[in-house]
C-alpha cells in the first residue's frame, strides 16, 4: 500500500504538466500515464525495502530509519527520476512529425516525475511513520488482549478444579495415574490366567 501511493503522487504532476502546457488528455498521455507510474513505483520499493533492511539489521526506532534510509536512497531516487527525465526531454520538446503524439507522452512522464520524487521523499517517509507507529500500537493492544483473556480462563478454570484432596485419596490418585503400577497390575493379571494353562508331566512317563 504504501509504495502505491507513489502512484496518486505522480499524477498530480503530470497532469498538473498537461494543463500547464495546454494539452488534453489523449491516447499518448495515458501511456505517458502507465510508463509514469512504474517508473513511481520503483522509486517507492527503492524507499520501503530499504527501511525494511534497516530494520532486519536490528535498527528498532523507526524514525531513525527512515532518516538513514532516506539519506542513503537519495541519489539513487534522484539518478532514476533524472535519467528518465532528461531521456523523454527531446520528446517534449519535438517539433516534428510525430510530434503530437510525443509530446503529451513526455510532458506527462516529466511533469509526473518532477511531483513524485519530491513527494516520494518527503510524504512516504512520513506515511511509513504513521503505518509502524500504527502497527506497533496494534500488536501490543493484541498482546495485551490475548494475554488478559488467558490469564482471565486460567482463573475461572483454577477456581472451578480447586478442592480438598485428603492423604488417602492422594495415595489413590497416586495408585490409578502411575503408568509402571498400571503394567505391573497387567502383568500380574497375564501371569494369573497363563498359571491356570500350565500341567506338570508325570515322572513315571519318562
Amino acid at each position: 500500500m504504501l509504495i502505491f501511493t507513489a502512484i496518486p503522487l505522480s499524477a498530480i504532476g503530470g497532469v498538473f504538466a498537461l494543463w500547464i502546457r495546454g494539452m488534453p488528455f489523449s491516447i499518448s498521455a495515458g501511456i505517458g500515464f502507465i510508463a509514469l507510474f512504474g517508473i513511481a513505483v520503483l522509486n517507492g520499493i527503492v524507499l520501503i525495502s530499504y527501511f525494511n533492511q534497516l530494520k532486519s539489521e536490528g535498527i528498532t526506532d523507526p524514525l531513525q530509519r527512515v532518516l538513514i534510509g532516506t539519506k542513503t536512497r537519495l541519489r539513487p531516487v534522484l539518478m532514476t527520476a533524472a535519467v528518465a527525465s532528461l531521456g523523454f526531454l527531446p520528446m517534449a520538446l519535438s517539433t516534428s512529425g510525430g510530434a503530437e503524439v510525443q509530446k503529451p507522452l513526455a510532458t506527462v512522464v516529466i511533469g509526473g516525475l518532477f511531483s513524485a520524487t519530491l513527494l516520494t521523499l518527503i510524504v512516504l517517509p512520513i506515511l511509513y511513520l504513521l503505518f509502524e507507529k500504527g502497527i506497533k500500537r496494534k500488536k501490543n493492544m493484541a498482546k495485551s488482549i490475548a494475554t488478559t483473556i488467558i490469564l482471565l480462563v486460567s482463573t475461572f478454570s483454577f477456581a472451578q478444579n480447586k478442592q480438598t484432596v485428603t492423604l488417602v485419596q492422594a495415595i489413590d490418585l497416586a495408585k490409578k495415574n502411575n503408568i509402571d503400577l498400571k503394567i505391573a497390575d497387567k502383568e500380574i493379571e497375564k501371569q494369573t490366567v497363563l498359571k491356570k494353562t500350565a500341567f506338570q508331566v508325570d515322572p513315571s512317563y519318562w
